[in-house]
């Protein structure tokens, strides 16, 4: 039914045993659209729990802000939360397998909003959830925030998945086997096409992301400052916006392999003063940001009408990657010198794609038994 939460699964917290762990095999979640007036209420809702759902669908997830909306910001329509206390190191771990997360949205009718943070086209991931996605399709989810305005703006954060500021203990939030691809946010600010991670540590493994977009579409003409980085991951880290307890790390790392980034596009405005960078992925800053990638391909991901090849397809704060904190090796990288980066076993090549929307290897690739087992500095 619209209005009421098809899955709503909130756990007794900290003091229990974690047995808060249903599993729903083969089950729909579809056809459902609530009309939110703060986080308290979506379509799924997941909380202090571990449930896992195997072979699932979630299609057509709806969560649109209501006109009485408090506070200024609204998560998408898979909530996955833990506790929210800054201190508490407690863990949830749902987990979603062989599942299709798809044609979600997040989306806007309030021509007189305020000022509004929107988090997730798809899924919202907060403080004490380390969810494992192991192969599962998240695709054609989006942020869509509805109007152009004139005194104020919105920020629009993961067309498919915005990661919240968990501090993991190193552990990592992992995707497996997994396809994020055509998620896209329309908005103002915007950010992530498809990831926006704030802070956690982030594993991508065997991923396919394809097609992913960010759009400033809604943008007044006469707005100054404009922010749209992230094509397919905006990765954002800033351990001092936090009470971070002194017995946590707060070194983040993104860990990417055998993953394939591809196609995935911005489209800057031309007002204002625009920055548009990181197509493929946009990092913030490079303090406390470890960054891995080997054995994978990140090509052609454009920003619409902009030719500046060093910030292009990979970005650090507006500018060149280059390797400060970074690993990353035995993979095609496209304009891998133009972005700074010197390592000897890196291509910049066509890695040889089977074609016709099929992105694994052909026969031919030079890709074939270049990567490595095992990567160490």
């Amino acid at each position: 039914p619209d209005d009421e939460p098809l899955i709503n699964i909130v756990g007794p917290g900290i003091s229990s045993s974690l047995d808060w762990a249903p599993t729903f095999t083969n089950c729909r979640f579809i056809n459902s659209e609530v009309s939110a007036h703060d986080n308290d209420v979506a379509p799924v809702i997941i909380k202090n729990a571990e449930p896992t759902f195997d072979g699932c669908e979630f299609r057509n997830l709806k969560t649109s802000i209501n006109q009485s909306i408090s506070g200024n910001e609204i998560a998408g329509p898979i909530r996955l939360e833990g506790t929210e206390s800054g201190t508490d190191t407690t863990v949830f771990r749902p987990v979603f397998k062989n599942c299709v997360i798809a044609e979600n949205s997040l989306v806007n009718t309030n021509q007189s909003l305020m000022q509004c943070n929107f988090k997730g086209g798809a899924i919202y991931v907060g403080y004490g959830a380390l969810p494992l996605f192991q192969d599962t399709r998240i695709d054609s989810n989006k942020i869509d925030i509805g109007y152009e305005y004139s005194m104020t703006h919105h920020n629009a954060y993961g067309g498919a998945v915005y990661l919240d500021n968990y501090m993991s203990r190193g552990e990592k939030i992992k995707f497996k086997n997994t396809s994020i691809s055509y998620n896209e946010v329309k908005g103002e600010f915007v950010y992530g096409g498809g990831v926006f991670a704030k802070f956690p540590a982030l594993e991508l493994t065997n991923v396919l992301m394809v097609g992913n977009s960010i759009d400033p579409f809604y943008v007044w003409q006469d707005e100054g400052w404009l922010e749209t980085v992230g094509g397919a991951i905006c990765w954002t880290t800033d351990p001092n916006s936090y009470n971070v307890p002194n017995n946590l790390s707060t070194d983040p790392e993104l860990l990417i392999v055998n993953s394939t980034i591809v196609g995935n596009t911005i489209t800057p405005t031309s007002y204002g003063v625009a920055v548009a960078a990181g197509a493929g992925i946009f990092r913030e800053q490079t303090d406390d940001h470890s960054t891995v990638i080997f054995n994978s391909i990140i090509t052609n991901n454009t920003i619409t009408n902009v030719e500046d090849q060093s910030k292009t397809n990979l970005a650090t704060n507006y500018g060149m990657w280059s390797d400060d904190n970074s690993l990353i090796d035995f993979s095609i990288i496209e304009f891998f010198e133009e972005t700074g980066l010197e390592e000897d076993d890196l291509m910049d090549t066509d890695p040889g794609f089977v074609g016709n929307g099929d992105y694994s290897l052909a026969a031919s690739s030079v890709a074939i038994g270049a990567g490595i087992d095992e990567y160490e500095n």
